[in-house]
Order: C-alpha cells, then sequence, then structure tokens
C-alpha cells in the first residue's frame, strides 16, 4: 500500500455548505479539531490530510488545515500536533480484558525463564508477601506469568515450595498450569477425575494425576475452587486494564472469551457510565452439535445484545486444540511431535472435537447469524476449521460470513489460498512470531524443518489473498500494538537478535491496517471504524511523532520509538500521556 499525500480527502459537508462556514453557526462548528499533523486515514485509497474536525463524537470532516479552519469557533477545542502522526483507534481482534484484569495483584514471575529453583526461590517470596498482607489460614496462592517453556514440574515439586495451603502456579500461555497437592485437594482433583472435555489432566503411569494441566478446561477446575472477587473489585479491576488499553491506542476490543460473567460484568460497566471503549464479544463454546449448545447461545445474545451500543455479540468462539510448545504439546498437527532426539513419536496433540461435528456445529451458527472465531495452533486444526467453514458453505451458500482463525502458529502451506478462497480472516498475534525461548527451545526440536519454516506465516498468507487482523491475546503478552507490529515487520526481539523466518516479516502499511481498517471489516463494523473518514466514529490514536512512511519488512524504523501520545473515544479524550 502506498500512502499518496492528498490536500483534502472527505468532508461531511457538502463543499458549497463548507465554502460559506463562517465557524458562527454552532450547527456548522466542529467540538474537536486537530491540525498541523499526519493524519492517516488507512482509507483504501491511502490518503493522508493535515487536520480534522470531530462534532457529537463522529469525524465530521478530514482535509487541510485551511480547510478545517472554516469549522473552528470560540467553543472548539483545538489540537495543534506539531507534525504528529493521527491514526484511527486500534482494534484488538482477540484480548482477554474481563479475564486478564483479574489477574491484578496477583504475584507475577513476569514471563521471565526461569531455573526451576529460580522458580521456587520467587514462589517462596510470594508466599511470605501474601500471608503478611492476608493471614488468613487455607488462602489460595497464585502466581502468575510463568514461563512454561520446556518446564516439567509435579505436585510434588510444588509441595516442596509451599505445601500449607493450596499453590497453583499459571503459565504465561493460559494453557498450562501446575498445582500442589493441596490444591489438588480443594479442587477435588485426584486419580478418577475425567478430563473435562478440551482439557488434560497430566497422569503418571500408575494413572495419579500428577498436578500438571493442560488446556482451559482443565485449569478451570482448580480456577473454580478459588473464591471470587466481589463485582466491585472485578469492575474496578476491570476499569484499570481498560485505562491500560487506551494507553496503547486500543478503541475497540474484541472479548474472545464471553460467557454469562463477562457479559453480565461489561452490562454493569455500561450501566453505571461510559466506557473508555467499544466492546465485541464472542460467545465463547464447546463445539457440540446438540440443541441446547445453540440454545444457550441464543439465550445469552438475546439477553445482552442490543441492550447497548457499547456492547455488541457477533461471533462464536471455539477451542479445538491447546498449545504446540514442550511438553504441552496438545495443538494438533498433521506431523506428529519429535521427541529429544529429534525422532518422530505416535503423539499428534489432542483433537478436542470430531470433524464431521465441527462441520454441523459451523452450519448451524451460520444460520444462527454468528460469526465463526476458531483457536487453531496445530496445522490440522486450521485444515480442519477451513473443512468446517466450507462443509457449511455447500449447505447454507456463500456468503459474507467474516469467520476468522486465531493464532494460526502453524499453518501447512496448500492451506495458504483457502483463507482467500473461503472469506477467512487471519488474525494473528504477531507480537510472538520472534526467535525466542518459546519458538526455538520449546517448538523447533519437537517438529519437522517444514513445519517450524511456516511458524506464523504472516506474509504467505497476505500473500496468498488472506485480510490479516492483528491482536494480543492479553493477558497471554502486552496489549501494546506497536510493540506487536515492530516485531511483525522485524520478526525479531531486538536489532542484533535473531529472526525467526524473515521471508514471513510483513510491511508497514500491512500492519497497520491488521488493527484498523482490515479489523474494523473482520468485526463488521467497518462504516464505523477503522478508517479516519467522514461519518465515522472518532475513534482516533496521536502518536508522538510522524510515521516514516513507507518502512519495509524488515525494518521497525517507521516504529521505532514511536508511543501513544493521546487516545479518543466517541471524540472523547480517554488517555493523555504525561
Amino acid at each position: 500500500m502506498t500512502m499518496v499525500k492528498r490536500s483534502a480527502i472527505a468532508l461531511l459537508l457538502a463543499a458549497s455548505m463548507l465554502a460559506g462556514c463562517s465557524g458562527s453557526d454552532p450547527a456548522d462548528s466542529a467540538d474537536l479539531v486537530l491540525r498541523g499533523g499526519q493524519i492517516l486515514t488507512m482509507s483504501s485509497d491511502s490518503s493522508q490530510a493535515t487536520a480534522m474536525a470531530v462534532r457529537e463524537g463522529r469525524i465530521l470532516a478530514v482535509g487541510s488545515d485551511a480547510e478545517i479552519a472554516r469549522l473552528i469557533d470560540a467553543k472548539t477545542q483545538v489540537i495543534d500536533l506539531a507534525g504528529r502522526a493521527v491514526l484511527p483507534g486500534f482494534i484488538d481482534t482477540h484480548i482477554h480484558s474481563a479475564e486478564g484484569s483479574l489477574e491484578f495483584g496477583k504475584c507475577q514471575l513476569d514471563d521471565a525463564p526461569l531455573a526451576p529453583a529460580d522458580i521456587a526461590a520467587r514462589v517462596r517470596a510470594c508466599d511470605v508477601e501474601d500471608r503478611k498482607q492476608h493471614p488468613q489460614p487455607g488462602r489460595w496462592l497464585e502466581v502468575i506469568g510463568l514461563n512454561p517453556s520446556g518446564l516439567v514440574m509435579t505436585a510434588k515439586s510444588l509441595d516442596a515450595m509451599v505445601a500449607d495451603r493450596p499453590l497453583i502456579l499459571r503459565g504465561s500461555d493460559y494453557h498450562t498450569a501446575w498445582v500442589n497437592s493441596q490444591a489438588m485437594v480443594a479442587a477435588h482433583i485426584g486419580r478418577d477425575t475425567p478430563n473435562p472435555p478440551g482439557g488434560i489432566i497430566e497422569r503418571d503411569s500408575a494413572g495419579n494425576a500428577t498436578g500438571f494441566l493442560k488446556d482451559p478446561p482443565a485449569i478451570s477446575l482448580a480456577l473454580k475452587a478459588i473464591p471470587k472477587l466481589s463485582e466491585d473489585e472485578r469492575l474496578q479491576r476491570l476499569t484499570q486494564a481498560q485505562a491500560m488499553h487506551s494507553s496503547h491506542g486500543i478503541t475497540s476490543i474484541v472479548e474472545p472469551k464471553a460467557g454469562e460473567e463477562e457479559l453480565a460484568l461489561y452490562a454493569e460497566q455500561i450501566r453505571r457510565g461510559t466506557p473508555p471503549l467499544n466492546i465485541h464479544a464472542m460467545l465463547l463454546s464447546d463445539i457440540s452439535d446438540k440443541p441446547e449448545t445453540y440454545e444457550r447461545l441464543a439465550n445469552l445474545r438475546a439477553r445482552y445484545q442490543g441492550k447497548s451500543p457499547w456492547l455488541v455479540i457477533g461471533a462464536v468462539k471455539v477451542l479445538p486444540d491447546g498449545a504446540i510448545e514442550y511438553p504441552t504439546q496438545t495443538a494438533a498437527m498433521l506431523e506428529p511431535y519429535r521427541d529429544t532426539a529429534g525422532k518422530p513419536t505416535a503423539n499428534r496433540g489432542e483433537r478436542y472435537f470430531d470433524p464431521a461435528e465441527f462441520a454441523r456445529f459451523v452450519t448451524r451458527i451460520e444460520q444462527m447469524g454468528f460469526r465463526l472465531h476458531v483457536h487453531s495452533i496445530g496445522d490440522y486444526t486450521t485444515r480442519a476449521a477451513l473443512d468446517a467453514i466450507a462443509a457449511a458453505r455447500a449447505a447454507n451458500g456463500a456468503g459474507d460470513r467474516r469467520h476468522a482463525i486465531t493464532h494460526l502458529q502453524a499453518v501447512d502451506p496448500t492451506d495458504f489460498p483457502r483463507f482467500r478462497e473461503l472469506g477467512v480472516i487471519a488474525n494473528m498475534q504477531l507480537l510472538w512470531a520472534v526467535a525466542d525461548d518459546y519458538t526455538v527451545k520449546a517448538v523447533k526440536p519437537f517438529v519437522s524443518e517444514r513445519t517450524f519454516r511456516y511458524m506464523y506465516p504472516a506474509r504467505s498468507l497476505v500473500d496468498a489473498g488472506a485480510t490479516l487482523t492483528g491482536s494480543s491475546d492479553w493477558p497471554v503478552s502486552t496489549d501494546d500494538p506497536l510493540q506487536a507490529m515492530r516485531h511483525a515487520m522485524t520478526r525479531r526481539v531486538a536489532p542484533d537478535a535473531p529472526v525467526l523466518e524473515p521471508a514471513e516479516r510483513v510491511d508497514l502499511p500491512t500492519i497497520l491496517a491488521a488493527y484498523t481498517r482490515n479489523a474494523a471489516f473482520a468485526i463488521n463494523a467497518e462504516k464505523n471504524l477503522g478508517t479516519l473518514e467522514a461519518g465515522k466514529v472518532a475513534d482516533i490514536v496521536v502518536l508522538n511523532r510522524a510515521i516514516n512512511l513507507p518502512s519495509s519488512a524488515g525494518s521497525s524504523d517507521g516504529l521505532d520509538g514511536v508511543v501513544v501520545d493521546m487516545t479518543f473515544s466517541h471524540g472523547r479524550r480517554v488517555f493523555e500521556r504525561r
């Protein structure tokens, strides 16, 4: 995409009206004007301008400083940009804002690669500090942000850290957790506890639970035993999370794990006031072709949809597989995982679904008017999801469905063109597309060279015609879109670090579109969001400097040192960097 300078782009007012406008009539004036900047509209014609005007939460006009000056009166707030870049508000199309907000205040290991002895020392220190603040006996100790790459532990390992109260260590991937013996008792996890659908309780050779829990349904067995926060506490933490999102320029989120609890929380927040961002919720579901499954989805939508423009329910999220990293290896793969010697094993991951039932499920939710959002780490799962979508198309006919597959860590190249053919969105967290402990130590030794070549194949998917969208999966990793964009462009964690498959790097215009125009399209919101054009919602990000364009794949020069200065939601300033 080439950014072409245009002096005037879109004016809500007709040209003749604008020419005669003196700004004295309040009906013709703006509430807010940004001028003297680099306005990157992200519209399909790649237009730029220098100024824009906002009235009543929507963009009134975009154009030159002189054109927009006609819309200024005594009541207009005017911000001189001094050359700074302005973009549409970022849309994070996969972010666990409600769930992630619950992690504030917990013992945090920050995803640091720690040896077992260092983990034990950090956990014991957390235990001491937590007992000072909360002396009541039997209280759960929750430790989060544990880097799970290659980590092998059992309940006995955790008992050696803390033995006299329940302890849970949660992996930063949110697909791994370890619990001590006290926690297993409190959560009723034992030899006779069955694996929940979509999750694994690891067992030893005698069939006893080891304390290692794989994938969210298994981890939930332990989490459900932990006392919940009050509604006010949860709302306070949700507000804290949203303030962080605003500080990173995020003006719309897609909540991918919405059930009754999450929807009720958002609804109560909206009842108490105006949130700082648009909330698009996806209803979490099993892949289950049963009447009660569809009844539950329909009832949730009926209960919360249409009650407020701030909360929109448009999609259903499913989790057909798990994680690819050793030792979890629950992502469903076309080829078997390798052992530590590099030899193929019998393990191809977990297939938490029946392909025929998957197809029936997608067919039915299409008929109900839902989009589909598929968690897919393994290349087998991606192929199965595409197959299910193709089967639904055969049954329901082609339509503007905008289904999405998220994560896409491993994708077989024969499936690249199917994204365009089926109109499937490629939703990726490209912050992860770097040569770090996860990819180099916990994935590369355990998969084939061909599989590893196509780790997070962003460029290949774009070249094959897929629509790329960006997201964070926070709290798995930072919610900062600018940091994710830098990784997408360079595929490395630092200038002197190794690159993860340079052929899969994308350029700056591509990744900017992934968080703006493409993201709005993916959630059926392109009429209101995603570009800076007259008539659209005034969701706006002001950066601290102009962006260097063009910026090619392989270089992050266009975004080096760039941070968010201001964020506007519906024309209301919700963040300003001090």
